[in-house]
């Protein structure tokens, strides 16, 4: 584990290319042998199986145990859709559609219509009021926005066609297998038109995505395939094909996480929306599989023949906390306001029961949910107060009972740090985690439960998902305590986002001018990417702080060598420049053009004064700051070295001046400084493989100097070492 400070205040790939574990199947006890059409779970723990002979079961523990519902009704069941833990519906032959509102204890008959010998094939719930229904042959789509209590017809089939599977986004955009073909309606059901259609082969199950792609499944023989219609497109793109058993069901969760079931019990999984397909178990049941369930923590249920259910689960199928989204539910009325209002207060009082905060926020969500879906109902229109009060206050009591469960746990791990191993520690911190996840989700706004949250993943080395939520406390407000701004520099640096590091140190530096340590994070950067852009106030300001400090000596003198060999470089050119000066003023008689070499010669020879002047100044400087560096860091290989660079730069520029000097006691006088900066970049040269031995580099200039210098036995002696 980290260590720890207290913080807190209170493409397609091919489909077998990839296997993937995932827990053992486990086939769950049901004690029955009819033949489960339909599964669907609300939670982790609560869900529901229906089939022939009127079979409905039910669980409340994830499965461990099954019981079967006396409903009354008789015929065949052929899907089963609930809200939540207590409202739910099932659908079935002969237009059989029944409800309950207290998880299944009574049931009311809600058929939608009289005309017997259609059947009911499709049920999809939008919440608990609004859903739809349809099948056939010849069947309408059924629409009640009461629960079922009441129905009206979206769209009135006069065909033979049967509605085998549809699925909503929303409620007016949805796609259903309608004999044969895939259609899609934009008008809540009342139009379909088809977008593909199967000349050979059987399609079997279709979903739509949020952002309007649609997957469907298309068996061939045995070959199960799985195709895509991008949204915006009538062009299928397959996806993968199984080679053997047809598919025989495909579940959504979230808007990326896919899965698909065969026949046989094969479960394929995909977390990138299908580009990518593995596979997370292989024909584990001879009893045909017909439906299938991905919950958003990535739980898969399947349902099929004889009593069978089978769990498992694979944690890249959940749907990562920040990218779950809430939609508002539709409220037509204030009734229906205050009846949600009043159910998001059971959701809260369920949530309180659980101990696990994963558990807790299935119930979360609804509350969250009922929040937002009556702030926008009275968008326009004036609350009445006390739902003002309770939409306020809901919020803010559960958001406060789940960010102090957090830190009650992180103080305890903090008390008996030393106590835990690490299977126990991570366990703590992930279950702290959880309650500050919760919180956030009651409570976007809330930057104090952000941060906890952000705080828990970075303990937890979830780097990203920490940087995620530290970047959400600062959109909110940049003015925030110095420990957050330290926190996500920090992140930054250790996933290597070094420009967003270099950013939030100088915003941090910004708000706490006194604080050194966002200077240091600075001077870090500079010293591993010299060339970077970083203020030169700031090295300034970090020097004066601590002058005895090498690493900040360093970095300035690496940055004022580089300027000061730019104009050194700018010096040697207007040499140049002054020579063609001079030999065009030979090679003329006009008096005229030798008055105008004669200014530019002057104003070159001015230029050259300045140039040399600042380059001489800036080249000193660096060696000043280099030499204060080894004198405080006598083991400073680097900055030894950029001394010998230092003195060889300046070398190798007067040596092009002098190529371009005609008097010879000029040409003497540089030779003298030349030797003389040879001589001093070859000691520090020597300083430096007298650190290490074994930096060739600096093996390497030292035989050309000794070469130059006229120093043969020291030349071979550098050669032996290359």
């Amino acid at each position: 584990m980290k260590h720890l400070v207290s913080l807190f205040t209170l493409l397609i790939a091919g489909l077998h290319a990839l296997q993937l574990s995932a827990q053992d199947a486990e086939f769950q006890t049901t004690d029955i042998d009819e033949t489960l059409y339909s599964i669907h779970f609300t939670d982790q723990h609560h869900g529901w199986a229906a089939g022939e002979a009127g079979t409905l079961l039910s669980t409340t523990d994830g499965g461990e145990s099954w019981t079967l519902l006396k409903t009354r009704f008789t015929g065949t069941f052929r899907s089963v859709r609930f809200f939540d833990e207590f409202t739910g519906w099932v659908a079935g032959d002969d237009n059989l559609l029944i409800q309950t509102g207290d998880s299944g204890r009574r049931w009311s008959d809600r058929r939608p219509s009289p005309v017997s010998g259609q059947n009911l094939y499709s049920l999809h719930a939008f919440d608990w009021n609004r859903l739809k229904t349809a099948g056939g042959p010849g069947s309408p789509v059924h629409y009640s926005a009461n629960g079922g209590t009441t129905w009206s017809q979206r769209h009135r089939d006069v065909t033979e066609d049967v509605f085998r599977s549809m699925h909503f986004r929303d409620m007016d955009n949805g796609v259903s297998i309608i004999s044969g073909r895939v259609a899609i309606t934009d008008n809540g059901g009342r139009s379909w038109n088809t977008v593909y259609e199967a000349n050979a082969g059987k399609l079997i199950d279709a979903v739509m995505t949020y952002g309007g792609d649609i997957y469907f499944i298309l068996n061939v023989d045995e070959t199960g395939n799985l195709m895509r219609i991008p949204a915006g497109s009538e062009e299928p793109v397959p996806l993968f094909e199984t080679g053997q058993h047809g598919l025989s069901a495909l579940a959504l969760s979230g808007d990326d996480r896919l899965a698909a079931v065969s026949s046989t019990g094969s479960v394929y999984g995909s977390d990138d929306g299908g580009r990518v397909w593995f596979t997370l178990q292989e024909d584990v049941t001879e009893n045909r599989i017909n439906s299938i369930h991905l919950s958003e923590q990535g739980t898969v249920w399947l349902a099929g023949d004889s009593g069978t259910i089978i769990r498992l689960h694979n944690d890249l199928l959940a749907v990562p906390f920040r990218k779950r989204e809430i939609r508002p539910a539709l409220i037509r009325s204030e009734e229906q306001a205050i009846e949600l209002l009043n159910r998001s207060l059971r959701y809260a009082e369920k949530a309180e029961q659980a101990d696990d905060p994963g558990d807790r926020r299935a119930h979360y969500v609804r509350v969250r949910k009922a929040v937002i879906s009556v702030r926008e109902y009275y968008r326009d229109q004036q609350m009445p107060g006390f739902i003002a009060e309770r939409l306020n206050e809901l919020p803010v009591i559960f958001r406060a009972v789940e960010h102090n469960a957090g830190a009650d746990l992180y103080s305890e791990f903090r008390d008996a740090e030393e106590a835990f191993d690490d299977t126990e520690a991570t366990g703590l911190l992930r279950k702290a985690a959880g309650h500050f996840k919760n919180a956030v989700l009651l409570l976007p706004d809330s930057t104090e439960s952000m941060f906890s949250l952000a705080y828990m993943e970075s303990l937890l080395n979830n780097t990203g998902d920490a940087i995620y939520w530290l970047e959400r406390v600062f959109v909110k407000s940049e003015d925030q305590p110095k420990e957050r701004h330290d926190l996500l520099i920090r992140l930054y640096l250790e996933s290597d986002k070094l420009e967003k590091a270099r950013s939030a140190s100088l915003r941090a530096s910004e708000y706490y001018p006194d604080e050194r340590v966002f200077l240091e994070y600075l001077a870090e950067m500079d010293l591993a990417s010299p060339g970077s852009d970083v203020s030169p106030e700031t090295l300034d300001r970090l020097i004066d702080t601590d002058p005895e400090n090498a690493h900040y000596r360093y970095v300035r003198g690496i940055r004022t060598s580089t300027a000061a060999f730019e104009k050194l470089n700018e010096l040697a050119g207007l040499h140049e420049e002054l020579w063609r000066l001079g030999d065009a003023l030979l090679g003329t008689a006009d008096e005229n053009e030798r008055e105008r070499i004669i200014t530019q010669i002057r104003q070159t020879e001015s230029r050259i004064s300045g140039a040399e002047r600042v380059g001489n100044r800036l080249s000193d400087a660096a060696e000043a700051d280099l030499k204060r560096a080894v004198e405080n860091a006598p083991e400073f290989e680097d900055a030894h070295f950029m001394l010998g660079v230092l003195s060889l730069n300046r070398a190798a520029v007067l040596e092009e001046i002098r190529m371009f000097t005609l008097d010879e006691q000029e040409a003497a006088r540089l030779d003298a400084r030349i030797t003389q900066h040879l001589e001093k970049s070859m000691e520090h040269f020597e300083s430096t493989v007298a650190v290490n031995p074994r930096n060739r580099s600096a093996w390497e200039e030292l035989y050309k100097i000794y070469q130059l210098l006229g120093k043969d036995d020291d030349a071979q002696r550098a050669r032996q070492r290359l």
